[in-house]
């Protein structure tokens, strides 16, 4: 195009409306993307018709105004967007920053990649219909930049329910947005910069390129935040494994301990008898007050006999009933760090859900181990008080910890998933069900 001609040398400025449905989209797949089990339909349909007439409404009534008044005006319209994100996703207001930052900024990038293609068409190509030429680059532009982000979203969400957001994380995203938004916008605020033009195709790839740069910085540092939390939560699940396995090993050791003394006291205690006397009857109540630290299990490992003994007690304390019957045999192939870890955190996490049901009758705790068709069926049940909400296939925390919620079933996962098993949870009946089945290794 000639200099001379005046659409070059004056600003065409995007619609504020494409912002705003960008910025909508945006929301929904990133979001949706990373949280699909946290929408409810309904309510994301209302909260959307809501944010986008305030949106719409806002940008018609602001159009026009001083430059001064530009940055609260936007400000603004981010604030509705972390609103709607915040209510939407049923996050807290550091993660909803978060991802308001990541929404903004690819809102930003397709609105304007949109508007170029448009504007170039219509400037340098003769179309039969510039509102035809519009409908069009909006709904190319826009199903290619979403279902691109759709994609890498998805395959980068990692394993994680949610992101855990730390003030020095939402800073720097906060920076790299500002410092991004500011320096694609900067020709509509400050005409005399080395950054600035007064050019309009110009203006138009200062603000695409600027805008993908700040995308794929934000994305860059989303994945190094994911990698991060993952390492965190695998550190976490070691740690978990190595402190049930040292507790496993110390109730061994006294458990051993306990157990030859009891046979010492059995003997002892016999011999008394035989000498006759009156004090049969306190020989009688000493032999059934020790009988309770004998080992009570023999499955035929040595691992679950110790798990299960060392639960017993806690379980009696609790009036829970603890029954186990298992062909410990079958599970002599798994590692004795893993099994402990992996009964340690099961009988846990039964027992503290037991203890809570109010009926005595259903205060039960279930193991059952069993060998069939070359694979080791592991069944934990217990009796549970109210409904239990799964995400991902996790049981959620009652401890209201909804972001570090559910180690313990992480880590037996990892376990299972090692040995090229499978494990799954339901509730049926009031009782929870974990069942786990592993293919038999030979030893």
């Amino acid at each position: 195009m000639s200099p001379d001609n005046p659409m070059d040398m004056t600003l065409v400025e995007t619609p504020g409306s494409y912002y705003m449905f960008a910025y909508w989209l945006a929301a929904l797949v990133l979001c949706v993307a990373r949280m699909p089990r946290r929408f409810d339909w309904w309510r994301t349909t209302a909260l959307s018709l809501g944010a986008i007439g305030l949106l719409e409404g806002w940008m018609r009534l602001t159009d026009g105004i001083p430059m001064m008044l530009y940055v609260p005006s936007v400000a603004l319209c981010m604030a509705v967007v972390f609103v709607f994100i915040l209510a939407t996703c049923r996050l807290n207001a550091m993660q909803a920053g978060y991802y308001t930052v990541q929404v903004v900024m690819l809102g930003e990038f397709a609105a304007s990649l949109e508007y170029q293609i448009y504007y170039y068409l219509i400037s340098r190509w003769s179309v039969p219909s510039v509102q035809v030429a519009n409908v069009a680059c909006l709904v190319v532009i826009h199903a290619a930049v979403f279902s691109a982000a759709w994609l890498l979203t998805r395959r980068s969400r990692g394993s994680g329910p949610e992101l855990r957001v730390r003030w020095n994380d939402l800073l720097t995203v906060v920076f790299i947005g500002l410092f991004a938004y500011s320096l694609s916008n900067i020709s509509y605020v400050l005409s005399d910069t080395p950054f600035s033009t007064t050019l309009s195709g110009e203006l138009f790839i200062i603000r695409t390129m600027t805008d993908f740069a700040g995308v794929a910085m934000l994305f860059v540092f989303d994945l190094q935040m994911r990698e991060r939390n993952l390492e965190v939560e695998q550190a976490a699940l070691r740690s978990m494994l190595q402190m049930q396995y040292n507790s496993y090993r110390i109730s061994k050791e006294s458990m051993d301990v306990v157990n030859r003394k009891y046979h010492d006291l059995k003997h002892q205690i016999a011999l008394l008898r035989a000498e006759g006397g009156d004090a049969n009857a306190h020989l009688d109540r000493l032999e059934r007050e020790i009988g309770a630290y004998e080992a009570a299990y023999r499955t035929g490992n040595d691992v679950l006999d110790t798990m299960l003994t060392m639960k017993t007690e806690r379980c009696r304390t609790l009036g829970i009933q603890l029954q186990c019957v298992a062909q410990g045999e079958s599970l002599e192939f798994i590692d004795p760090m893993d099994l402990s870890s992996l009964f340690g955190n099961a009988l846990d996490n039964a027992i503290e859900a037991a203890g809570r049901v109010r009926d005595a009758d259903r205060r039960q705790v279930l193991c059952s181990v069993a060998e069939r068709k070359g694979f080791v069926q592991i069944c934990v049940e217990n009796g549970c008080e109210g409904p239990v909400s799964f995400d991902k296939g996790v049981p959620r925390s009652t401890k209201g910890d909804d972001v570090n919620h559910g180690f313990g079933f992480k880590s037996m996962r990892e376990i299972v998933e090692r040995y090229g098993g499978s494990i799954t949870a339901r509730v049926d009946d009031g009782r929870f069900i974990l069942r786990m089945l592993i293919p038999v290794r030979s030893a």
